[in-house]
């Protein structure tokens, strides 16, 4: 049986998730950090190879991660 952790949250398909915590520093030398998770999850289509399908999911995640990071003013 497969563990709940691993589980938990996917779908049928292609699943990918993806965890940051950016650091940085402002203009005024104060710290920051700002954790970010992001996922996408994308039926499995047999009319593709399973490369380009992974590469669909994955690059799915790190537009959405640019698009909340952009709005967030990062």
């Amino acid at each position: 049986m497969i563990p709940v952790s691993l589980t938990e949250g996917k779908q049928s398909g292609w699943n990918c998730q993806m965890s940051v915590i950016l650091r940085g520093r402002k203009t005024d030398g104060n710290q920051f950090e700002v954790p970010m998770q992001v996922e996408s999850h994308q039926p499995k289509d047999d009319s593709f190879t399973v490369e380009s399908q992974m590469q669909g999911v994955v690059l799915a995640v790190v537009r959405e991660f640019g698009q909340k990071a952009a709005a967030a003013g990062l």
